[in-house]
C-alpha cells in the first residue's frame, strides 16, 4: 500500500554565513556560479527528518536508518517543501525528502530541484 505523508514546509536558513567553508558565504559563492551561499547539508538533512519522524518517531531516531544524496543546493530565504510517499511501511529510496524550491518574492515556483534520499527503520 502507498501513501503520502504530509508535506513539509520550512524557510531556509543559512546557518554558516560566517563558517571558515566560504561555500556557504553569498560572494564566495556566487564566484562559483551558485546564486548564493548554500546552506549547509547539516540544515538541510535535519529538514529532510521530519517526514521519517512523524512517521516512526523516537524510534526512526534511535534505530532507523537514511542515505542521501544532495543533488541540488538549498538557499538562505527559499521555502524547502519536503515531500514523502510510504510504500509498506517503508519510505522508498528516491521519494523522501524531495524538495521543491519555492521563491518567497513570486507566488509560483521558479523551477524544481529535487534532492532525494531514502529512509526505513531499522528491525
Amino acid at each position: 500500500m502507498t501513501s503520502r505523508l504530509e508535506t513539509y514546509r520550512v524557510e531556509a536558513y543559512n546557518t554558516a554565513k560566517l563558517s571558515e567553508n566560504k561555500m556557504h558565504d553569498d560572494t564566495v559563492a556566487k564566484r562559483f556560479g551558485f546564486s548564493g551561499g548554500l546552506v549547509p547539508g547539516v540544515d538541510v538533512m535535519a529538514y529532510m527528518m521530519h517526514q521519517p519522524v512523524a512517521k516512526w518517531g523516537r524510534a526512526f531516531l534511535e534505530r532507523g536508518l537514511i542515505e542521501a544524496r544532495f543533488v541540488k543546493p538549498v538557499y538562505d530565504g527559499e521555502i524547502a517543501e519536503i515531500r514523502a510517499e510510504e510504500s509498506d511501511g517503508v519510505l522508498p529510496k528516491g521519494n523522501v525528502g524531495v524538495i521543491e524550491h519555492i521563491s518567497q518574492t513570486t507566488a509560483g515556483p521558479v523551477g524544481s530541484k529535487h534532492m532525494k534520499a531514502g529512509a526505513q527503520p531499522a528491525e
